[in-house]
């Protein structure tokens, strides 16, 4: 992605170009220090992203904006001013600005702003794909030429002298409805010469419904990427009586399904089904650009390939991601198992899907903006970089995702992946923490130790330090402590002539009673003993 940022301030866009390269390392980041400037490097450079400021020397980023406004070159545009005032906004609007920020720009509010350009860029670019493809696959059941009447019909492109040839064939009268159908072939699965026979079942399906002409309109074309499958696109008008559509359409469902089951093995065949048209001649344009419209919410595996136009709601819906991030961090931290982060995360997306009614489009930018929010979260810990890496692959797919499955499955992953990584650097955390108080124990034992001051000093909760530490060496606090100071009270007793309390002063302890007992309980004797036997032991292992 190529972005411009045009700004008199050289503070400002070194800041601007920084907090971009944060989350955009691949981005290139031009700069032009006024309006004048910036119109030449975009004619130039043609990049897909201006950011402006509004009040500069020479051009005024509305003036510049004025003149972008003009030409076939149409860059997405989010203009910047210091002055929060509606006429500024108004203006941009009305010149075609994508957006509108107040400086200091908030880097969560570019973050959206830039993620909505990508999506729109990515869905441009689609559209452009098919655009190119428009007049490459015709129709196997017509000719070229009836063919292209049909399509320019669809299109709303039609001309008067094609009007009445259409009026001929009797396509063009009567009550009816399109049909938009969308075949994936699968990967090595599906050879040209089935085409005839993928449109001749369509049309025969449909045909028990009413008249049916089926035409083949152009593939979304090759892919970017390895693996990827072009897809075949079909516009079905077919002559239904209104009387009985609302109850044939039940039927309709039924067959449709069977449709897919019988190309399943070939690859995966969707339907939009648009709405009733009384007068086919003047309404047809209308409900091929609503089937359109409604194919993208196939998304969604609820409507199992079948979506009636009707079934999407009319009215305009807010959309929130209800989803707290706060929550999510605390959840993805603490929680013993990913499935509960998962599960969160999936409650939160299903709710806003709304049972399928809300736009792909919203659900994926929600989609990218958790990923890159968790992303961040990480930081620059160590340790971090490969889940880091699983999240920027996935956010580069979340464009790609054809499905509401394939999309939750695929954050699935990068949860559960991030949440095992945070997991891995607690306990990582812990064991550094415990392997540094087993230091300080054999360093000052013969100290007043205790499970409370070390908690403290580790900033830990007793309770919690007391399970790591039995955790992480098998013993109480206690038990290890003394052990260490037993352990040297052996080889004190062993290799020193020092008084019974010089040894136990010498190993933490203050009364030499207390010690006493707990060394007999530890060795099984007294320290008296235990340096006679060593004594009466050592001359035989010198002799051997």
């Amino acid at each position: 992605m190529k972005i411009l940022i045009v700004d008199d301030e050289p503070r400002h866009c070194r800041g601007m170009a920084g907090m971009i390269r944060s989350t955009r390392s691949h981005a290139q980041v031009i700069i032009a220090k006024d309006g004048l400037k910036g119109l030449e490097a975009a004619q130039i450079n043609r990049p897909d992203v201006i950011i402006t400021d509004i009040r500069m020397p020479n051009m005024d980023g509305l003036t510049l904006l004025s003149h972008l406004s003009k030409g076939d070159y149409k860059p997405k545009v989010v203009m910047l001013s210091a002055y929060n005032l509606f006429d500024y906004a108004q203006q941009a609007i009305r010149h075609g600005a994508f957006d509108y920020l107040l400086k200091p720009v908030d880097i969560d509010k570019l973050e959206e702003v830039l993620a909505r350009i990508e999506i729109e860029l990515s869905k441009e670019a689609a559209e452009r794909i098919q655009a190119q493809y428009i007049q490459e696959r015709l129709s196997m059941t017509v000719t070229s030429h009836r063919k292209q009447l049909v399509l320019d019909w669809l299109f709303g492109t039609l001309s008067t002298d094609g009007r009445r040839e259409l009026e001929v064939t009797g396509v063009y009268q009567g009550e009816g409805t399109v049909f938009y159908s969308v075949f994936r072939p699968g990967k090595g699965s599906f050879m040209p010469e089935k085409m005839n026979s993928l449109l001749s079942d369509v049309e025969s399906t449909l045909s028990e419904y009413g008249n049916a002409l089926c035409v083949a309109l152009p593939a979304s074309g090759p892919g970017h990427g390895e693996g990827h499958r072009y897809r075949i696109e079909l516009a079905t008008i077919v002559h239904v009586d209104g009387d009985t559509w609302r109850e044939r359409c039940s039927n309709i469902r039924v067959e449709l399904e069977n449709l897919n089951a019988r190309w399943s093995s070939y690859g995966n065949m969707t339907h939009t089904v648009g709405p009733n048209c009384t007068e086919l001649d003047k309404e047809a344009t209308h409900a091929y650009r609503s089937v359109l419209d409604a194919n993208q919410f196939l998304f969604y595996d609820r409507w199992k390939g079948v979506l009636f136009f009707d079934e999407l709601s009319n009215t305009c819906q807010q959309h929130s991601f209800e989803l707290d991030d706060e929550v999510l961090m605390k959840t993805l931290q603490e929680a013993e198992e990913s499935t509960a982060v998962i599960r969160l995360c999936q409650n939160a997306f299903e709710r806003l899907a709304k049972e399928g009614q809300a736009s792909p489009n919203v659900v994926k930018e929600y989609a990218y903006q958790m990923l890159s929010k968790v992303k961040n979260h990480f930081g620059d810990r160590l340790g971090t970089e490969p889940v880091k890496k699983i999240i920027e692959t996935s956010v580069e797919m979340i464009s790609e995702c054809e499905s509401f499955s394939a999309l939750m499955s695929m954050l699935e992953v990068c949860l559960a992946e991030a949440h095992s990584c945070w997991r891995r650097q607690k306990h990582d955390t812990r064991e550094l923490v415990i392997d540094s108080c087993i230091a300080l124990i054999h360093e000052r034992f013969t100290e007043n130790l205790s499970l409370e001051s070390l908690a403290t000093h580790y900033h830990f909760n007793v309770s919690y330090f007391s399970t790591m530490f039995k955790n992480r060496t098998g013993k109480s606090f206690s038990d290890f402590l003394i052990e260490v100071r037993m352990k040297r009270a052996e080889e004190l007793l062993t290799s020193s002539e020092m008084k019974i309390y010089e040894i136990a002063k010498s190993c933490g302890y203050r009364d030499t009673k207390y010690f006493a007992r707990v060394f007999k309980k530890h060795s099984g004797m007294s320290p008296e003993s235990f340096r006679h036997l060593s004594m009466t032991i050592m001359p035989k292992d010198e002799e051997l």
